[in-house]
């Protein structure tokens, strides 16, 4: 019987119920509301009061940044400085330690940046804030909260939402604007949808489902404290090659415009409601956003991942032309509302010989390495953009052909172009000679 048990029968039977024996050996117990990830303003005082079980023989301290603030169950401390902080509470018995640690952001106002281009960062809900390199964006785009077909949002565990609010409190001290991004099924690293799943057009279809996920939408960006919604309907591999659902999806996106107004009160004055556009043969199948373009405050152009039968370039910069033009002159996007993506990301063709590679069977050839995990293949992999390994591996580099800086040239030397994202910062370098991220704020606003 466990311990629980016990001491319900103990208490029907009306006998005095004593504490638990602990051998020498036991690590002590920890009872106390607690999260690993914090965000408290300037001011407020952080209060906790741990139960500690054995509490005889049992030292407590509550340490910041290593330092001991508290050598009792309980701690009060203000917050004075906008400097984050490690905060940790410790139990130790016989020279056993149970600890719970958290990680503590300071809110500080708003100032946002104003670079002459926009570069967005695209992170997943497995980041965090250590992958993002703050200096080098001005927008953030969490992706991805999946559609599901009751009209809700597939949500990341509790302890990854509460690392995902941190990381949005620290981007808006960095004065960087943060999105959710909402999707249908998702396939990672590409981004490309699940084929012939139709869940979010079927959704946002549907009267009631669309309010539904509205509401939905409106309570996770409250929850985050986020400054808007990015929509990317990933739905164009199917059987059909279309998108099914059009007028429903420009509603949709009417919808949340209503809910999110493009002027707010408060430090951080903008609600952004924007749209995602694959990379796919059959893009103009997105032209009907030009319905919403008023709604949208732009489109992000994932203008990466072509595949062929035939290995092929990853992301040549004639896409960059081509939907630039394209989305100007057919969906009424102006430069100023298109975002031109790089992914982070390559394709790694391992066709076997004397194998007839099909439309059916080539999934099982293709591997998807991150830029990060190319450059340990090969150091000087950010001046290129294909590797000769086996069959062959296409990417994006830093620099050279078809790399992050051509393309940043292109969208530099486009009239009142919007700016650049990187798909996704998880996958990317740090380094300054082989950061995505770096190569594309440096040659749009240097």
């Amino acid at each position: 019987m466990g311990l629980l048990g016990a001491l319900v029968l103990a208490s029907c039977a009306g006998e005095k119920v004593s504490d638990p024996v602990f051998g020498p050996d036991e690590t002590p117990y920890i009872y106390m509301e607690w999260s690993s990830s914090q965000v408290y303003s300037v001011g407020d005082v952080v209060k906790f009061t741990a139960q500690v079980s054995p509490l005889e023989g049992t030292s407590v301290r509550w340490l910041i940044d290593g330092n001991v603030v508290s050598t009792t169950p309980s701690i009060e401390y203000t917050i004075e400085g906008t400097e984050g902080f490690t905060l940790r509470f410790e139990a130790e018995r016989n020279g056993i330690v149970n600890y719970r640690q958290a990680t503590v952001a300071i809110q500080v106002p708003f100032v946002p940046k104003n670079p002459a281009h926009k570069v967005m960062g695209v992170i997943t809900t497995d980041g965090n804030a250590d992958m993002v390199q703050w200096d080098y964006i001005s927008h953030l785009l969490i992706t991805s909260f999946q559609v599901t077909d009751a009209g809700k949002l597939e949500l990341p565990d509790a302890g990854k939402l509460a690392t995902l609010k941190t990381l949005v409190s620290l981007a808006h001290n960095k004065g960087v604007y943060v999105q959710a991004d909402v999707t249908g099924i998702i396939n990672m690293p590409a981004g490309s949808g699940l084929y012939n799943s139709m869940v979010f057009q079927t959704v946002v279809a549907d009267d009631a489902l669309r309010a539904s996920l509205v509401a939905d939408i409106k309570k996770l960006v409250a929850d985050l404290d986020l400054d808007g919604v990015n929509i990317y309907v990933n739905e164009l591999n199917c059987d059909a090659g279309a998108i099914q659902e059009k007028d429903a999806i420009v509603q949709f996106i009417k919808d949340l415009r209503a809910a999110f107004p493009a002027v707010r009160e408060g430090e951080r004055l903008k609600y952004l409601v924007t749209a995602s556009v694959p990379r796919a043969w059959n893009s103009y199948e997105f032209y009907f956003l030009g319905q919403a373009e008023a709604e949208l405050d732009w489109i992000n152009l994932l203008l990466f991942g072509a595949l062929d039968l035939t290995p092929c370039d990853f992301a040549p910069d004639w896409y960059v032309n081509d939907f630039y033009a394209n989305f100007q002159s057919s969906a009424g996007f102006p430069y100023s509302k298109q975002m031109v993506g790089v992914g982070a990301f390559g394709i790694h063709y391992q066709y076997p010989d004397g194998v007839t590679i099909t439309w059916g069977n080539q999934d099982q050839y293709l591997g998807w390495p991150t830029y990060s995990e190319i450059l340990k293949m090969d150091a000087s992999a950010s001046s290129n953009c294909y590797l000769n390994l086996g069959s062959g591996l296409y990417y994006t580099g830093a620099t050279g052909t078809n790399s992050a800086t051509s393309k940043a040239l292109i969208v530099k030397d486009t009239p009142e172009s919007a700016g650049m994202f990187i798909w996704c910062v998880d996958y990317d370098s740090t380094s300054a000679q082989t950061s995505l991220t770096q190569a594309v704020w440096n040659t749009l606003n240097l």
